[in-house]
C-alpha cells in the first residue's frame, strides 16, 4: 500500500502480499505499526541523507583548499 494510500486509510489493518507482481495475501500488519515503521525509515533515510551531504561538502572543502606551506 502506498503511503499516500495508507495515510488516507481508516483501515486498522493494513494487507501484505508476497510479491508486488503476485498480490498473493500472507499476512496483515496493524496500520499503526506500518505507520510507525516507514516514519522511522524517513527518519534514518534523512539522517543519512544529511551526514553523507554534510562528508561530501567537507571533502570538497578540503579539496579545493591551497596547501600549507611552512
Amino acid at each position: 500500500m502506498p503511503l499516500p494510500t495508507l495515510l488516507a486509510s481508516e483501515q486498522r489493518n493494513v494487507p501484505v502480499v508476497n510479491t508486488l507482481e503476485e498480490h498473493r495475501l500472507v499476512g496483515s500488519v496493524l496500520r499503526a505499526e506500518a505507520l510507525g515503521a516507514l516514519s522511522e525509515a524517513i527518519a534514518v533515510s534523512t539522517v543519512h541523507d544529511f551526514v553523507n551531504g554534510a562528508i561530501a561538502k567537507e571533502t570538497q572543502a578540503h579539496q579545493t583548499q591551497p596547501p600549507e606551506t611552512k
